[in-house]
């Protein structure tokens, strides 16, 4: 591949992620994401194949990325299992506040592509399910009587609280689902 094309493909990957993120998959047409990656119909199509394997892509990116970042910002911050646990909060809480959040893209894809066999679905699952098994071993570090429960609960506060912000525009269910996981993992 040449320079040029590896920049055309990366335009079309932030183009797409960034419209997806802020309007939906669904709501956001491959005529849109040309526009805005300032490409030809030819160049997105010679690097995705449809807009499904253009959203995969697009998915399987954020999650790698988002990945990278969390453990970078909890391993920073925290250095007990609780204290990670309750930085996740934290990092949550924090994000919730930015102007341009539109809850957890991996939740919003799981909604927007409810076929539980679309590759982009499954990818975003099991982002959500690394979030989970991460808990999971930080309550069994922590030594919590049943750390698969702990971690659920945990992951069922994670996805609430960032929902419970989209819905309302402005909340402290991130704050209040940390309170919440930190009675859960001390009590």
């Amino acid at each position: 591949m040449t320079a040029v094309t590896e920049g055309a493909r990366e335009r079309i990957l932030r183009a797409a992620d960034e419209l997806f993120y802020s309007r939906g998959i669904r709501n956001v047409g491959i005529d849109e994401v040309i526009a805005h990656a300032d490409v030809a119909k030819a160049t997105l199509y010679k690097h995705f194949e449809s807009k499904d394997l253009l959203v995969l892509e697009c998915l399987r990116r954020r999650s790698v990325e988002a990945r990278r970042r969390f453990l970078e910002s909890i391993e920073k911050r925290a250095t007990t299992p609780v204290e990670r646990v309750l930085a996740i909060f934290d990092r949550l809480e924090a994000t919730c506040g930015k102007t341009d959040f539109r809850g957890c893209a991996f939740v919003n894809a799981v909604v927007e592509l409810a076929d539980p066999n679309h590759p982009a679905h499954q990818v975003a699952v099991e982002h959500k399910h690394a979030l989970q098994d991460y808990m999971r071993l930080q309550a069994e570090e922590a030594g919590v009587k049943d750390p698969d429960d702990v971690a659920s609960t945990l992951a069922l506060l994670y996805d609430g609280a960032a929902v419970a912000v989209q819905r309302d525009c402005k909340s402290d269910a991130a704050h209040r689902a940390r309170t919440a996981a930190e009675k859960l993992l001390t009590s």
